[in-house]
């Protein structure tokens, strides 16, 4: 599909910029999916597993400070960073369904079907939610404050405890859950500049989201086994 991206406007003209992130987003999660595949089918040693962990951190202190100092990305730049986070992501999650797989199947079938009605109910509802987004912001905000103190604190008081992983995974599923709404209500309503960077904010959202509930399945669910 042919488009161009005008600079003094900062708006894409000839194609309709939402059709064009969904498609960003599902390729992304089909890439996500084949890489999770395939490092299931191969058993690949647990170094790559860093390689992934590493590779995301990159990415996303390239998008933090990026938003800190305002700078733009081009188009291209954002596929590029969007289709490599997928794969970084999707290594770092494999490692995580292994181990669901291994101690129950169904740990995994519902981490993931979890993801998907959270997704589709943000999905359905974001139109009615665009209007509020920026006091919804400012509680997400306020949520990511108590989250980050109670995180910092409970890594000195309780870091033996079991159940403070718990905890801070279920406040992070919260967390990206709202997170969610907010971008899938940026996403319907068009405000957004760069499809590729919507689709990556919106993919990290989910794809963060299921690495939060398979931890909570895990410990929920997968005390049975060794």
């Amino acid at each position: 599909m042919s488009y161009y991206y005008e600079t003094r406007t900062t708006e894409y003209v000839g194609y309709d910029i939402k059709a064009e992130a969904y498609r960003h987003l599902g390729i992304a999660l089909l890439i996500a999916s084949i890489t999770v595949g395939v490092m299931l089918g191969l058993g690949v040693p647990i170094e790559i597993y860093w390689v992934g962990a590493i590779g995301e951190f990159i990415i996303i202190m390239i998008l933090l400070f990026s938003a800190l100092f305002g700078s733009q990305f081009s188009e291209s730049t954002a596929a590029i960073l969007l289709y490599s986070f997928a794969v970084c992501s999707a290594i770092t999650l494999s490692l995580l369904v292994a181990i669901g797989l291994y101690l129950d199947p169904a740990i995994v079938v519902g981490a993931v079907g979890s993801t998907t009605v959270v997704a589709m109910a943000a999905y359905l509802f974001s139109g009615r939610t665009y209007e509020r987004i920026s006091q919804i912001t400012r509680i997400t905000f306020i949520l990511v404050i108590m989250f980050l103190i109670f995180a910092m604190l409970g890594f000195f008081l309780f870091s033996e405890n079991g159940l403070f992983y718990l905890i801070i995974s279920v406040f992070g599923a919260i967390i990206f859950s709202i997170y969610m709404f907010l971008d899938f209500a940026r996403l319907e309503n068009r405000a957004f500049t760069s499809p590729a960077l919507m689709a990556l904010w919106l993919f990290y959202d989910i794809i963060y989201l299921l690495k939060e509930l398979l931890l909570i399945f895990i410990y929920l669910f997968g005390g049975s086994r060794d």
